[in-house]
């Protein structure tokens, strides 16, 4: 049997969002956007641009 690490243990489980469908109902709208997880709707932070250009110089 595998042993799992309390600090695994605790982990909650995720919980995805509701379809885009059903969040336009709850909230009244129409034609809403509904973003991915890992999307941002104002882009990357200027330090992150900063350490990808960085690192991109050095693997030329």
């Amino acid at each position: 049997m595998i042993e799992i690490g309390k600090h695994i243990e605790g982990i909650e489980p995720y919980k995805p969002g509701k379809p885009l469908e059903e969040l336009e109902r709850e909230l009244g709208i129409k034609d809403a956007i509904k973003l991915a997880s890992n999307e941002n709707p104002l882009g990357p932070s200027k330090k992150a641009l900063a350490v990808l250009k960085k690192g991109s110089a050095r693997s030329r």
